[in-house]
């Protein structure tokens, strides 16, 4: 009778579910479906959206500093052009190359990563001294920005349920469409 009792006493419903018993795995919808939306999803699109921000608004800067260097460092027509669109054709080789990296090493990680590359490169492009260096790190900061910006907004997509999938990067979109004004 023991037996039957520990039997029972294991199957209570789960997340107040009567027709699952304990220990049954959900999914990862399953679960935003229960939790819903809540402020942890507010701050992180919030977080994303600031970063999508700053990445978006770090291109439209260059091209007013490049202008600038043109009469500082005395640049060709041809390097202004190589710097200008180095951050631009960069981004869409990283976001082309690197699209697998958010799915293999995880989303978290590789967003870490690529803001810390990103932060290191963009600082080190404002002390660069010469127009070589100035153009390779404004390279890296466009690969990195390849893998920033679309992995923000997967990851917004990815932190609720799917009924609520479209307002995370819609908020995004919106957020970062405010450096037009």
């Amino acid at each position: 009778n023991s037996d039957q009792d520990n039997l029972v006493d294991s199957e209570q419903p789960v997340y107040g579910s009567t027709s699952e018993p304990a220990g049954t795995t959900m999914s990862l919808e399953e679960v935003y479906t229960i939790i819903g939306v809540g402020r942890a999803q507010y701050i992180y699109w919030t977080v994303l959206a600031i970063i999508c921000y700053f990445d978006t608004a770090e291109m439209v800067v260059i091209s007013t500093i490049v202008p600038v260097l043109r009469c500082e460092w005395a640049l060709s027509i041809w390097w202004e052009t190589l710097i200008n669109t180095s951050g631009y054709f960069f981004s869409a080789v990283g976001g082309g190359i690197f699209a697998k990296l958010p799915d293999i090493y995880g989303r978290k990680k590789m967003l870490s990563i690529t803001l810390t590359m990103l932060f290191l490169s963009a600082g080190a492009s404002a002390l660069a001294q010469t127009k070589v260096q100035f153009f390779i790190l404004r390279c890296v900061v466009g690969l990195c920005m390849g893998i920033t910006f679309p992995t923000c907004i997967t990851f917004t997509a990815e932190i609720v349920k799917s009924s609520h999938r479209e307002i995370g990067p819609m908020f995004i979109v919106l957020f970062s469409s405010f450096e037009c004004f």
